[in-house]
């Protein structure tokens, strides 16, 4: 479980991931992205081949995320 302001070049740093660096800085800026609009309910994607799981959204941001390597 990742917090959704974790700054997607440590993650890849510290777990040996390749989630892409180009672009947003933050995990949650890096689902908003990819799927265009800031999400209503938790719901489930694949970015770069890791499933991403959104499980907590609060004051209209994503807050916490489950990442699957």
């Amino acid at each position: 479980v990742v917090d959704g302001g974790a700054n997607i070049r440590e993650l890849n740093r510290s777990f040996g991931w390749s989630l892409p660096v180009e672009g947003p800085k933050t995990i949650s800026g890096l689902i908003v992205e990819q799927l265009e609009m800031i999400p209503e309910n938790c719901l489930c994607l694949r970015i770069a081949g890791y499933p991403i799981e959104v499980i907590k959204i609060e004051s209209n941001m994503i807050d916490q995320v489950r990442i699957y390597p």
